[in-house]
């Protein structure tokens, strides 16, 4: 964001941010305070919660190794017992 407004020639910007955009601004504002003449925050993200820390992050299976596994005939791992009563 600071290169458009180097590239705009202007000193100073105005930012309006919306829910996402909170995070935007809220950096921009943390490394170029300097750089803005106002700064307008709206229904604010909690970054807090939606960035876990590294340590307790744990990316999901990739969905396209199933696909993957069907198409190459790979073996498929069988579906877990079921608990039904009796």
């Amino acid at each position: 964001m600071d290169v458009i407004r180097a590239a705009l020639g202007e000193r100073k910007i105005s930012f309006l941010g919306h829910s996402y955009g909170t995070l935007i601004g809220r950096r921009y504002a943390g490394l170029y305070p300097h750089h803005l003449r106002a700064l307008a925050l709206d229904s604010a993200m909690d970054p807090a919660r939606l960035m876990p820390s590294a340590s307790s992050w744990k990316a999901p299976p990739p969905p396209m190794a199933r696909c993957s596994n069907w198409r190459t005939g790979a073996p498929r791992t069988p579906p877990a017992p079921s608990r039904a009563r009796t």
